[in-house]
């Protein structure tokens, strides 16, 4: 019958977990077998049971993967991952997250901002004199208003 996983158990002369007993039991795989596994066993894997998806983690954790390539290395066997790109002096995660952060709207649009209020006072002069003209001929009386204003001052 199996045990449950907590229960202590004696193996190889010492008291010990289920769990653990379990563990030391797994196949042991050579360097060589392992590196034929990759690259699927160091990806996760979307299950999909009765219509829900599930995900099973990697076999190999990212810390397994680095000691079999440090063994790997050693034996002079090649590794099947390719290497991430190293990055260039500046161009961290963390420095473009603070150097290249979202900000203000107004911080970002306030060079066309500027721009637009710069090209609009070149041509306010002309504006000005038009807005001046138009609000004088507004103010200028008809022949008929004249005649109906002089006779309602006598």
């Amino acid at each position: 019958l199996p045990k449950a996983r907590n229960q202590e158990v004696q193996f190889g002369g010492f008291l010990v977990t289920m769990s653990k007993v379990m563990k030391l039991r797994a196949p042991m795989y050579s360097i060589a077998q392992k590196i034929a596994m990759l690259p699927d066993a160091a990806k996760a894997q979307k299950v999909e049971v009765d219509g829900r998806v599930a995900w099973r983690k990697p076999k190999f954790s990212r810390r397994q993967l680095a000691d079999m390539k440090k063994q790997a290395d050693a034996e002079g066997l090649p590794w099947p991952l390719e290497e991430k790109p190293e990055r260039a002096p500046g161009a961290s995660f963390f420095e473009n997250k603070i150097f290249n952060c979202k900000g203000h709207k107004a911080e970002r649009d306030r060079p066309d901002r500027q721009a637009m209020i710069a090209a609009k006072l070149a041509n306010m002069p002309a504006e000005i004199e038009a807005y001046r003209k138009e609000r004088h001929e507004r103010r200028q009386k008809t022949e008929l208003q004249k005649i109906l204003d002089w006779k309602k001052r006598k």
